[in-house]
């Protein structure tokens, strides 16, 4: 009884720790992507200056 709670517990933080990752990956991803169009953006006022 006390491993199957464990097992339960184990695979609840590791399903935790997965979305979490997932998300991070997600949000980094994100950011790359909108960083990328705020450098074209600054490059692009910088030409018509």
């Amino acid at each position: 009884m006390i491993n199957k709670m464990k097992q339960l517990l184990n695979l609840l933080t590791f399903n935790t720790y997965c979305r979490q990752s997932i998300f991070l990956m997600v949000q980094m991803c994100y950011n790359k992507k909108r960083k990328k169009k705020q450098e074209v953006r600054f490059i692009y006022e910088e030409k018509r200056a």
